[in-house]
């Protein structure tokens, strides 16, 4: 009986670990003029701000099983082994961080972002590049100002795979990053509406630009603070 009891117990307890995440956090599942991981991007980040402890337990803490025993390799989800600086140490920290993170607000789809996030995933495609200055000098926020939008902003890049999930733990792990400025760039809880743009590269596979705004603050300007995951 005792046993039987601890069946249901645990039984209960993974039925709570897997329950699905709002669908209201899905800010941008009708907007059909994006790609559906790009949609997914979106999704990802609102589970990340809605719940940041959640996020560790459930998505960064399972990255730590897929290090190979040197503590610096590990698979991802499509099966390729990447190399990292700091191996597990910096998932750890970022567990650490998220835990100690209140939720905040979701963001929605911005198309003004999204076609700045777009162009310059095109330019580094078309001109084999990887950074934030658009080739021809433009800084992002410059970028963003030539599509309509003009305020508190930031910008994240990230390379090499185009599954949500993996672009995300990427970007709040923020490997070899000593300023972890792209997490802090998603939790920053100002920010309300994002554009995030997939695009292949030939050198890195993909790209995803991620442009991220504060609407109500909009025509205000601020100073740039960040390389990594830069801000403006």
């Amino acid at each position: 009986m005792k046993h039987l009891l601890f069946s249901i117990f645990v039984s209960a307890a993974s039925l709570v670990m897997a329950q699905d995440w709002d669908e209201s956090l899905n800010t941008a599942k009708d907007v059909m003029t994006i790609s559906e991981n790009e949609r997914e991007v979106i999704f990802e980040i609102n589970k990340l701000r809605s719940d940041p402890s959640r996020y560790a337990r459930e998505v960064v803490k399972p990255r730590l099983a897929k290090f190979h025993s040197d503590g610096k390799v590990y698979t991802n989800s499509q099966g390729v082994f990447i190399r990292t600086s700091e191996g597990k140490t910096a998932v750890m920290e970022c567990i650490q961080a998220l835990e100690a993170t209140s939720p905040m607000q979701p963001l929605y789809y911005d198309s003004r972002l999204y076609d700045a996030a777009k162009s310059h995933g095109i330019d580094m495609r078309d001109n084999n590049f990887f950074e934030h200055d658009s080739s021809d000098g433009t800084q992002f926020y410059e970028r963003l100002q030539k599509f309509g939008f003009n305020g508190h902003c930031a910008e994240n890049l990230a390379a090499g795979n185009d599954a949500p999930e993996e672009i995300i733990l990427q970007l709040i792990i923020d490997d070899g990053v000593p300023s972890r400025g792209h997490r802090t760039n998603l939790l920053t809880p100002d920010f309300n509406i994002v554009g995030a743009a997939i695009i292949e590269h030939p050198q890195w596979r993909h790209s995803c630009t991620m442009d991220l705004g504060e609407i109500e603050k909009e025509k205000e300007i601020t100073i740039p603070t960040t390389n990594a995951g830069t801000s403006k």
